[in-house]
Protein backbone atom coordinates (compact mmCIF):
# COMPACT_ATOMS: atom_id res chain seq x y z
CA UNK A 1 0.00 0.00 0.00
CA UNK A 2 2.58 2.23 0.82
CA UNK A 3 3.61 1.77 -2.93
CA UNK A 4 0.83 3.25 -4.17
CA UNK A 5 0.72 6.07 -1.98
CA UNK A 6 3.69 7.07 -3.31
CA UNK A 7 2.56 6.37 -6.24
CA UNK A 8 -0.11 8.68 -6.23
CA UNK A 9 1.44 11.35 -4.11
CA UNK A 10 4.75 11.07 -7.36
CA UNK A 11 1.76 11.83 -9.81
CA UNK A 12 0.17 14.49 -7.69
CA UNK A 13 3.16 16.11 -7.45
CA UNK A 14 4.93 15.66 -10.96
CA UNK A 15 2.21 14.87 -13.64
CA UNK A 16 -1.08 16.71 -12.35
CA UNK A 17 1.16 20.30 -12.87
CA UNK A 18 2.62 19.38 -15.86
CA UNK A 19 -1.23 18.19 -17.29
CA UNK A 20 -2.89 20.85 -15.86
CA UNK A 21 -0.92 23.48 -17.90
CA UNK A 22 -2.24 22.38 -20.89
CA UNK A 23 -5.45 24.41 -21.14
CA UNK A 24 -5.24 25.18 -25.25
CA UNK A 25 -4.71 22.46 -27.70
CA UNK A 26 -1.35 24.29 -28.44
CA UNK A 27 -0.40 23.65 -24.96
CA UNK A 28 -1.08 19.97 -25.62
CA UNK A 29 0.92 20.06 -28.63
CA UNK A 30 4.19 21.39 -26.28
CA UNK A 31 3.16 18.77 -23.71
CA UNK A 32 3.59 16.10 -26.13
CA UNK A 33 6.88 17.62 -27.71
CA UNK A 34 8.59 17.37 -24.54
CA UNK A 35 6.78 14.59 -22.56
CA UNK A 36 6.03 12.12 -25.54
CA UNK A 37 7.52 13.64 -28.88
CA UNK A 38 6.92 10.12 -30.33
CA UNK A 39 3.02 10.86 -30.57
CA UNK A 40 3.51 13.86 -33.33
CA UNK A 41 5.29 11.99 -35.86
CA UNK A 42 2.83 13.28 -39.14
CA UNK A 43 1.43 10.36 -41.17
CA UNK A 44 -0.49 11.35 -44.48
CA UNK A 45 -3.47 10.06 -45.50
CA UNK A 46 -1.98 7.69 -47.71
CA UNK A 47 0.01 6.14 -44.94
CA UNK A 48 -3.46 5.82 -43.24
CA UNK A 49 -2.63 8.23 -40.41
CA UNK A 50 -0.43 5.50 -38.80
CA UNK A 51 -3.19 3.58 -37.77
CA UNK A 52 -1.30 0.37 -38.98
CA UNK A 53 0.73 0.71 -36.21
CA UNK A 54 0.12 -0.18 -32.52
CA UNK A 55 0.30 3.27 -31.46
CA UNK A 56 -1.21 4.86 -34.63
CA UNK A 57 -4.74 5.60 -32.39
CA UNK A 58 -2.47 7.40 -29.96
CA UNK A 59 -0.96 9.58 -32.59
CA UNK A 60 -1.70 13.38 -31.92
CA UNK A 61 0.07 15.28 -35.26
CA UNK A 62 -3.29 16.08 -36.47
CA UNK A 63 -3.44 18.48 -33.97
CA UNK A 64 -1.00 20.33 -35.99
CA UNK A 65 -3.56 20.36 -38.48
CA UNK A 66 -6.23 21.18 -36.07
CA UNK A 67 -4.41 24.72 -35.01
CA UNK A 68 -2.79 25.50 -38.12
CA UNK A 69 0.85 25.25 -36.94
CA UNK A 70 3.18 25.83 -38.93
CA UNK A 71 6.01 26.64 -36.78
CA UNK A 72 9.43 25.06 -37.60
CA UNK A 73 10.28 23.69 -34.11
CA UNK A 74 13.51 24.90 -33.78
CA UNK A 75 12.92 26.71 -30.45
CA UNK A 76 11.62 23.04 -29.27
CA UNK A 77 14.13 21.04 -30.36
CA UNK A 78 16.55 23.40 -28.50
CA UNK A 79 15.01 23.81 -25.37
CA UNK A 80 14.65 19.67 -25.93
CA UNK A 81 18.48 19.48 -26.29
CA UNK A 82 19.15 22.00 -23.38
CA UNK A 83 17.34 19.96 -20.95
CA UNK A 84 19.26 16.40 -22.60
CA UNK A 85 22.47 18.36 -21.88
CA UNK A 86 21.50 18.65 -18.77
CA UNK A 87 20.54 15.41 -17.82
CA UNK A 88 23.85 14.37 -19.22
CA UNK A 89 25.43 15.78 -15.84
CA UNK A 90 23.99 13.75 -13.96
CA UNK A 91 25.45 10.60 -15.51
CA UNK A 92 28.80 9.38 -15.11
CA UNK A 93 29.59 10.44 -18.56
CA UNK A 94 33.67 11.70 -19.73
CA UNK A 95 33.23 14.73 -21.60
CA UNK A 96 34.25 12.84 -24.88
CA UNK A 97 31.54 10.42 -24.21
CA UNK A 98 28.41 13.51 -23.03
CA UNK A 99 29.62 15.52 -26.39
CA UNK A 100 29.12 12.30 -28.57
CA UNK A 101 26.04 11.75 -26.88
CA UNK A 102 24.97 15.26 -27.37
CA UNK A 103 26.17 15.20 -31.31
CA UNK A 104 24.57 11.99 -31.85
CA UNK A 105 20.85 13.17 -30.04
CA UNK A 106 21.15 16.54 -31.39
CA UNK A 107 21.17 14.78 -35.32
CA UNK A 108 18.33 12.70 -34.46
CA UNK A 109 16.04 15.33 -33.49
CA UNK A 110 17.11 17.45 -36.32
CA UNK A 111 16.48 14.90 -38.71
CA UNK A 112 12.92 14.37 -37.18
CA UNK A 113 12.25 18.04 -37.15
CA UNK A 114 12.84 17.87 -40.98
CA UNK A 115 10.36 15.37 -41.47
CA UNK A 116 8.01 16.46 -39.47
CA UNK A 117 8.12 20.02 -41.68
CA UNK A 118 8.87 17.99 -44.86
CA UNK A 119 5.50 16.14 -44.05
CA UNK A 120 3.52 18.84 -43.24
CA UNK A 121 4.00 20.83 -45.90
CA UNK A 122 3.02 17.92 -47.95
CA UNK A 123 -0.26 17.71 -46.66
CA UNK A 124 -0.50 21.22 -46.39
CA UNK A 125 0.20 22.03 -49.93
CA UNK A 126 -1.62 19.27 -51.58
CA UNK A 127 -5.07 20.85 -51.58
CA UNK A 128 -6.73 16.88 -52.31
CA UNK A 129 -4.55 15.65 -48.51
CA UNK A 130 -5.36 18.59 -46.76
CA UNK A 131 -9.16 18.08 -47.42
CA UNK A 132 -8.61 14.19 -45.91
CA UNK A 133 -6.60 15.73 -42.90
CA UNK A 134 -9.60 17.76 -42.46
CA UNK A 135 -12.34 15.21 -42.89
CA UNK A 136 -10.14 12.75 -40.68
CA UNK A 137 -10.16 15.47 -37.69
CA UNK A 138 -14.15 15.97 -38.17
CA UNK A 139 -14.39 11.71 -38.01
CA UNK A 140 -12.60 11.38 -34.96
CA UNK A 141 -13.77 14.53 -33.00
CA UNK A 142 -17.65 12.49 -33.55
CA UNK A 143 -16.08 9.40 -32.75
CA UNK A 144 -14.62 10.66 -29.60
CA UNK A 145 -17.70 12.73 -28.85
CA UNK A 146 -19.73 9.27 -29.35
CA UNK A 147 -18.00 7.79 -26.92
CA UNK A 148 -18.03 10.41 -24.19
CA UNK A 149 -21.92 9.90 -25.17
CA UNK A 150 -21.29 6.67 -24.58
CA UNK A 151 -20.17 7.19 -20.84
CA UNK A 152 -22.13 9.15 -19.98
CA UNK A 153 -19.51 12.31 -19.22
CA UNK A 154 -21.53 14.51 -21.91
Amino acid sequence: MDIMKRALLDFKNCALPTIDAANTLKDCLDFFYFNSAAVLHIFTPDENYGLQYNSGRNNESLLFFKVNDRKDWIAEMELSLLHYKKSLKSKKYSRDEADSSYEAVSRIYEKGRLERVKKRDEIYNDSEMYKKVREEIEKRKKENYDLLKQYNIL
